[in-house]
């Protein structure tokens, strides 16, 4: 593989990092816990899932590009 720009670094980091994020936020999703919060609170942490997996999947997109 060719050397990464600084640019292309960070982009490989922030996508470890969301992806990270993402896993730790479905876990607690699936736990009690998660359902002992009001409604408003679990839908607004969905949403909050459902623009991470978005955004997760643009930057695969991005990182597919500079693979190529």
């Amino acid at each position: 593989m060719r050397d990464l720009k600084p640019w292309e670094l960070r982009l490989l980091n922030e996508r470890e990092e969301l992806k990270e994020r993402y896993a730790k936020l479905g876990e607690f999703i699936r736990l009690e816990a998660f359902n002992d919060l009001e409604e408003a609170d679990q839908d607004l942490l969905n949403d909050q899932a459902y623009a991470m997996l978005e955004y997760l999947c643009v930057l695969d997109s991005r990182v597919e590009r500079i693979r190529a």
